[in-house]
């Protein structure tokens, strides 16, 4: 039976930090897309909830980098790896 990957080691702290800002990073644009195609005159508890998920995502994002920061880490938000290949 394979072990699960565990996280025993400062360095691997940062790394699974970094991917949890790189994951959050993802879940941004699909938010933003489904938020601003909505007429918020015609669906306004529709607009509510999508930009208090996409408001959730965006602080999500901000205690992971808080954290990797905190354990000596340097998030990186500008890698090209990060631009998803969805149109945007």
């Amino acid at each position: 039976m394979p072990r699960e990957p565990r996280i025993d080691t400062l360095d691997s702290l940062r790394e699974h930090l970094q991917w949890a800002i790189e994951l959050e990073h993802a879940t941004l644009p699909p938010y933003l897309c489904a938020l601003y195609s909505l007429d918020p005159e015609r669906n306004p508890e529709a607009t509510e909830v999508i930009g208090s998920v996409f408001a959730e995502e965006m602080l999500h994002l901000a205690l992971a980098a808080n954290l990797l920061n905190a354990v000596g880490g340097r998030p990186r938000l500008d890698i090209p790896e990060m631009l998803p290949p969805h149109p945007r």
